[in-house]
């Protein structure tokens, strides 16, 4: 196999009773460290919510369980769905699990769309494009302030809305 060829897999567990949860992490965990000696390139983690289709709900928390016991492997999401998150705290935890990871992250990013998971958390699925725009736009601009920059005031849609004075802290690690 060429070097350049890579292999990776990612975790979409399902459950559908609560006391099947600990099971089912305890399975992604122990797949995640089998995937890692096999020699795989990534593993990732994908956000899902109130489903039971990716019952880990917050693959921050996962990857950043999974990354320090792993070996070799780097972390990624498949997907993060940038609407449901505020977008200063969504480039601290990326910056974060860069910074945890020693640039063993892959930060993939989405729109997501499913309805339940919007409406838990107050949002309709049918703005999931625009309001990822709207939400990665501002998360640009907060990567992007320099300390001595004048503050960033952001608002999406009265959702999210905050004053960057300072910079994103940490900052990445690549």
């Amino acid at each position: 196999m060429p070097n350049s060829f890579k292999i990776s897999s990612g975790f979409n567990p399902i459950t559908s009773a609560p006391e099947q949860d600990t099971a089912m992490l305890d399975a992604v965990i122990e797949q995640a460290h089998w995937m890692d000696e096999a020699g795989l390139a990534c593993i990732y983690t994908t956000e899902h919510h109130f489903t039971g289709y990716g019952a880990h709900s917050n693959n921050f928390m996962i990857s950043s369980y999974l990354a320090g016991q792993l070996e070799q492997a780097y972390v990624g999401f498949s997907i993060c769905v940038v609407p449901l998150h505020h977008p200063a705290r969504l480039a601290e935890m990326a910056n974060l699990l860069d910074q945890l990871t020693k640039g063993r992250f892959i930060f993939g990013l989405g729109g997501g769309g499913i309805p339940l998971e919007f409406a838990g958390y107050g949002l309709h699925a049918a703005d999931s494009t625009e309001l990822h725009d709207e939400v990665f736009d501002v998360v640009m601009q907060l990567w992007d302030k320099a300390p001595d920059d004048p503050p960033i005031e952001f608002n999406v849609r009265d959702i999210y809305q905050g004053t960057l004075y300072q910079r994103i802290m940490p900052a990445p690690f690549r």
